[in-house]
């Protein structure tokens, strides 16, 4: 009897062992550190006899050993993970050599403790992520958590660091590189740099130090007064991307409804619209990024249901242009508004600013990415003050937008011209409804709405306008059997014109850049798969791979199907022959943020890499996974942007 609980009990400790052949633990050195200062989180590993684990530095099937740190705003990645000479041997099942260690084996993770870390204790948290196997079986990838206890020291009185003071140069050291694989097994007792596994756990940035890595960082460091000027720039900036070129017919559209009213309630109301756009986008944003995250704007903007709305509202706004209806607000509201005076025109134009706001968030520059990053990981004051900036610089030309109609509409004989102009306003917002819907196929993958079926409905689209022009069309009670003058044949010569251009992009010959950026990629609808240049790889881990074994650095895309400033560097910038040829030097990697299975993954790498979700967001990064240098955002300066490939051969 004895013996057979004995038996038992053995054989329970075997199972026990079997299902967790490696135990982790952690530790911290020094465990007394002070705020700023670096210091290493030990990584140690005990393993069953008869298993072992992936080196770090594995390349191939088997999963290597690898650590995500935990979000903390005190605690942040100082270096790559790295580890004592792993061993080597040929692995028949996986046709490859493997680095494997087994037994005790320690690993250390550089890291660094924030300038603005409080003293007291915290909890550095992370989890590794590693695979057990023996001579014949694996078991399934496990993933471990681990802690350890560090003591953040307090300042010295009178030597107080200045958080904003970035560390000097020379206290910065070089991280090693991993020797080549037939130095490996020689060494040892040496360490190697591991190589950064595709698993990304977003960090906070310090309040204090923010990243280098986008525009709204490079200002803040520049003190408050660089930081709004560059805001206030950048808000002018945005008006130059290709997505927001539809709201301005919207906005004429919806102010030459104005006509008639006194000028000191034209300007009262531009005003209160360009109020609107200011209050909107900051609140709206920084809402967005709290609530969402740092890329929740991003999400909304890219939201099929939300550019479907946008795609009927145009069309609401065209059929009342049209001349079918006039827009009032319900009755209801009207007689309540009348104690108020003329409520219901401000409330119309800052419904127009809200309109504007969510349109906008579409095509969200450089600067705007980082300011959200900020906003999600708690800070407000700079969010705020970035955004209140960048708003008013790009609300102001709209207010002149909404002043502009009213003149136009108080000048003499404005009777027939006026509904003309209304008219074939309508018709640019029916392309720009065209331009939200294929939006939301592109998300959905409908594969309808192709580049060429697109074209097709704006030539159709442009060739309505010439018939209407040349009185051959009727729309509304405005249109009456007047002679056609010849202000309205040379439009009709003009849209004519257009519609000929547009045709002749159905023959596959490239358009206007910002026209095409506007429209689905080429070979969009044709197949099972968009089309596009194979030489691009749409897996970062697979493009990695491919990057270490031909040598050569990765050029990485942050890219997104929605993204129209993307589609505008893609057609535009990437085929120019100084660019392309050095594109040529790379393996190109592009990833989408906003579709697909690991869309969520990518956007979470780029936020936690390079602390912005801006769009689009490129990268130059080594076959080690550090990164050479960043480029934010579109460009149209050639120089520029071929300045910063060639910082890959450190030209």
């Amino acid at each position: 009897m004895a013996g057979r609980v004995l038996v038992s009990w053995c054989c329970l400790l075997a199972t026990v062992v079997a299902a967790e052949p490696v135990s982790w633990s952690a530790s911290v050195e020094p465990t007394t550190v002070k705020a700023g200062e670096s210091f290493t989180l030990r990584l140690t590993a005990r393993i069953a006899g008869g298993y072992h684990i992936y080196a770090a530095a594995q390349t191939g099937d088997p999963v290597a050993t690898s650590f995500s740190l935990a979000t903390s705003a005190q605690v942040q990645r100082a270096g790559g993970l790295r580890e004592p000479a792993p061993k080597r041997k040929a692995d028949e099942a996986f046709g490859i050599d493997v680095l494997y260690h087994e037994g005790t084996v320690t690993l250390r993770q550089p890291l660094k403790l924030a300038a603005s870390a409080p003293p007291g204790g915290i909890e550095v948290k992370g989890t590794v992520r590693y695979q057990a196997c023996t001579e014949n079986s694996c078991l399934p990838p496990e993933d471990a958590a681990v802690s350890a206890k560090l003591t953040v020291a307090a300042p010295a009185p009178g030597k107080v660091k200045s958080p904003s003071k970035p560390p000097p140069k020379a206290a910065v050291k070089a991280e090693p590189k991993p020797p080549p694989r037939a130095e490996v097994k020689a060494q040892a007792k040496t360490e190697v740099k591991a190589e950064p596994t595709a698993k990304v756990t977003p960090r906070t940035p310090s309040a204090a130090t923010p990243p280098a890595g986008n525009t709204a960082a490079q200002a803040r460091a520049r003190g408050l007064g660089a930081f709004l000027l560059v805001a206030f720039l950048a808000g002018f900036a945005a008006l130059l991307t290709p997505c927001v070129f539809p709201m301005v017919p919207i906005t004429v559209s919806f102010f030459t409804k104005q006509a008639g009213d006194s000028p000191r309630r034209r300007v009262s109301l531009a005003l209160s619209y360009g109020l609107g756009i200011v209050v909107m986008y900051t609140g709206l944003g920084l809402v967005l990024a709290m609530v969402g995250g740092a890329a929740g704007a991003q999400r909304v903007a890219t939201n099929p249901w939300v550019n479907l709305f946008f795609a009927a509202l145009f069309v609401f706004f065209a059929l009342s242009l049209f001349g079918y209806f006039e827009l009032q607000l319900p009755s209801g509201l009207v007689n309540r508004s009348s104690r108020l005076g003329s409520a219901g025109g401000y409330l119309g134009a800052w419904f127009m600013g809200l309109t504007l706001t969510l349109a906008a968030f579409t095509c969200t520059v450089q600067f705007v990415g980082g300011v959200l990053v900020w906003a999600a990981n708690g800070e407000r004051l700079w969010p705020i003050l970035g955004m209140l900036a960048f708003s008013s610089a790009f609300a102001l030309p709209f207010v002149l937008l909404a002043l502009f109609p009213q003149y136009l509409a108080a000048m003499p004989r404005s009777g027939g011209w006026l509904h003309h102009t209304k008219v074939l306003l309508g018709f640019i917002e029916v392309g720009a409804a065209l331009k939200f819907v294929s939006n939301a196929d592109l998300v959905w993958q409908w594969r309808v709405l192709s580049r060429e079926l697109v074209l097709a409905l704006w030539a159709a689209t442009a060739f309505l306008c010439v018939v209407y022009l040349l009185g051959r069309l009727r729309l509304g009670d405005g249109d009456t059997p007047d002679r056609v003058g010849r202000g309205r044949r040379l439009l009709a010569a003009l849209f004519g014109a257009l519609c000929a251009y547009l045709s002749w992009g159905l023959t596959g010959a490239r358009l206007e850049t910002n026209l095409e950026s506007l429209l689905p990629p080429a070979g969009y609808g044709r197949g099972p798969q968009e089309g596009g240049d194979g030489a691009w790889i749409d897996d970062y881990d697979q493009g990695l791979a491919t990057a270490r074994r031909m040598g050569r650095v990765a050029f990485v895309d942050f890219s997104g199907v929605t993204c129209t400033n993307c589609r505008w560097m893609e057609q535009n910038m990437f085929p120019r022959p100084e660019v392309a040829k050095r594109l040529q030097r790379f393996v190109l990697i592009r990833v989408h943020t906003d579709l697909g299975p690991q869309a969520e993954r990518y956007r979470q790498m780029q936020i936690a890499r390079y602390q912005t979700a801006s769009l689009p967001y490129y990268a130059l990064v080594k076959p080690d996974g550090s990164t050479v240098a960043t480029f934010d955002g579109m460009t149209r300066d050639e120089a520029r942007f071929v300045a910063f490939l060639d910082r890959a051969t450190g030209r």
